[in-house]
């Protein structure tokens, strides 16, 4: 009940923030703090924040600890932005300033978000998912959201053979 207490007031505080804030980045250490400050039990979420400007074909985002978004433009697959731009967890380290990166989107390109849960699906031989069956998953799956989706898990279910992971899968 805690943390879906935790997850209900984030989203109101990233909707409230979100109004106010000049830039993902900015949002992000804005909710950081207000997280840090009434943080308890070791309570802290990822998130990765982007700012879709449609006319321009711009996509600004900010990483809070998430795993990197994964861009797939002329059916090549590669992670958005740089692994060391991203910035710890919110509700961790108070005054963090987080980093914020920008890309140009291609015609029929697209961006895929995904959770843990997916690259560390273990299979019964303890071998991870990881990141380089991911973006072979996305490169072949249908560009129909509900069916890339669909094709991504099942492959990641065909993977782990039976084994229960700890993680969610999103």
């Amino acid at each position: 009940i805690s943390a879906s207490l935790f997850m209900a007031r984030l989203i109101s505080d990233l909707q409230y923030k979100a109004l106010m804030a000049d830039s993902p980045a900015g949002l992000l250490e804005q909710v950081n703090t207000l997280l840090c400050q009434r943080s308890s039990k070791g309570m802290f979420v990822t998130l990765v924040y982007l700012v879709l400007d449609i006319p321009n074909r711009r996509l600004v985002f900010s990483n809070a600890g998430h795993p990197r978004p994964v861009y797939t433009a002329a059916g090549q697959a590669s992670f958005m932005g740089q692994d060391q731009s991203k910035g710890p967890p919110l509700g961790i380290l108070d005054g963090i300033t987080y980093n914020q990166e920008e890309i140009v989107l291609d015609p029929g390109s697209m961006v895929t978000l995904y959770t843990d849960g997916i690259t560390e699906a273990r299979n019964p031989e303890g071998v991870l998912f990881g990141q380089d069956r991911l973006l072979l998953a996305i490169e072949k799956s249908p560009l129909e959201p509900k069916d890339m989706t669909s094709q991504i898990l099942d492959t990641v279910v065909r993977h782990a053979r039976g084994e229960t992971g700890g993680d969610d899968l999103t």
